[in-house]
């Protein structure tokens, strides 16, 4: 977007996605920009994978509508990597590395969304 609209639309792109990321989100709920284009979701409470796979692809189909930006209609892609949080004190780097795996395959396989194996 930068490059081909400039820093101005790119600036209002990442806001405009973040607030579609809130308004699908539980007030509760936690979101963050990572940086670039990548955001985080921390959601407690889920208890299946359906639940998960769900807040997934309410957060893509909430990023999926057009977006009005400066003049221009634009769209973007999106991918979902996720992890679950399977300890009551988890280490936050290992947690983030899993998704950020689950994301990899997410983007190499263009499924859109992956996940790593939901706990036993």
């Amino acid at each position: 977007m930068n490059d081909t609209h400039g820093h101005s639309v790119g600036d209002e792109l990442l806001k405009a996605v973040a607030q579609r990321l809130m308004r699908a989100l539980r007030p509760t709920d936690i979101a963050a920009r990572l940086g670039g284009d990548e955001f985080a979701v921390i959601q407690r409470g889920l208890s299946t994978k359906d639940e998960a796979d769900a807040l997934a692809n309410r957060l893509r189909e909430a990023i999926a509508e057009p977006f009005s930006i400066n003049g221009y209609v634009l769209t973007v892609s999106t991918c979902v990597g996720y992890t679950v949080c399977r300890e009551a004190a988890p280490d936050l780097e290992d947690l983030l590395a899993a998704a950020d795996e689950a994301l990899y395959r997410a983007k190499k396989s263009g499924s859109g969304v992956e996940r790593d194996a939901w706990p036993k």
